[in-house]
């Protein structure tokens, strides 16, 4: 008696299997697929997407059959999934000092860069916390790099920048170059600028009165010129006479203690004739 096959194959596949995305395209992935039967033993099985083959990123059903001599068939499927869960490699820019006043914009102080497996085009963003200084005018931002894929894998670098004020202010003396006796009485008021904000505090700590010689002997003349000092303000009462040299020494600290010094003068000349 001649027995009739009409069993399909039996397909053995493996369980559904998971991968790491090695780049863009996907992965790599490679499976055995295997059938027998009752009659025909092992029977060759066809896959599509065949084993071997790279499966892009997402879950891709894997169709495979078999068919025995006596044109059984049967079918089965295998799920592979690519996926992508390694984040980004982050590089911050170097942690940096600028004086206040500078921006701290990206721009002048550097930005991160990325780089990823799977995506070229990542989200490169950050943002500030920032935390007061030793002075009012200075301040240190901690900077927070994030960069993310499309797959929303993310990775973080702290940049530090630390605004400092070393710059000592810039006085304006204010004050021509010559005056006349009879302008007297007289005054000027010394002011001084800042790189950073808030006003300089500006004070006169010195001045002086004094004429030459035609031989250039250095003659005191403070007892001629009278002189009042008021902060930032030199009162010239009286310049004692023609060819008097009367200076001041001006002094500007800023918010952070930075301190500057400058020497300001007039000399007295005779008036023009009219």
């Amino acid at each position: 008696m001649i027995q009739e096959d009409i069993t399909p194959p039996v397909i053995n596949l493996p369980k559904d299997i998971t991968m790491e995305a090695a780049g863009p395209e996907g992965a790599l992935v490679s499976f055995e697929a295997t059938a027998s039967d009752d009659f025909s033993g092992q029977v060759p099985v066809t896959c599509n997407p065949e084993s071997g083959s790279i499966f892009p990123l997402g879950t891709t059903e894997v169709k495979c059959s078999a068919t025995d001599a006596a044109g059984n068939t049967a079918q089965d499927i295998i799920k592979i999934t690519v996926s992508d869960t390694t984040p980004p490699l982050i590089t911050c820019p170097l942690d940096t000092s600028i004086e206040c006043g500078q921006s701290p914009d990206p721009a002048i102080t550097g930005s991160a860069s990325a780089t990823d497996v799977c995506d070229s085009s990542l989200d490169i963003n950050s943002s500030d916390s920032i935390a007061p200084g030793t002075c009012s005018e200075e301040k240190t931002i901690t900077r927070t790099w994030t960069a993310t894929d499309d797959s929303g894998n993310s990775s973080r670098c702290v940049q530090t920048i630390e605004i400092v004020d070393s710059t000592t202010p810039e006085i304006q003396c204010n004050a021509p170059s010559t005056i006349t006796p009879r302008e007297a009485p007289i005054s000027f008021t010394a002011t001084a600028s800042d790189n950073c904000a808030g006003e300089p505090f500006v004070e006169i700590i010195g001045y002086d009165c004094f004429a030459f010689t035609k031989k250039g002997k250095r003659i005191d003349k403070k007892e001629s010129c009278i002189i009042k000092v008021n902060g930032d303000t030199i009162i010239v009462v009286d310049s004692g006479g023609v060819d008097d040299n009367i200076t001041w020494t001006v002094r500007a600290t800023d918010n952070c203690g930075n301190i500057t010094e400058t020497t300001c003068s007039v000399m007295v000349v005779k008036p023009s004739k009219p």
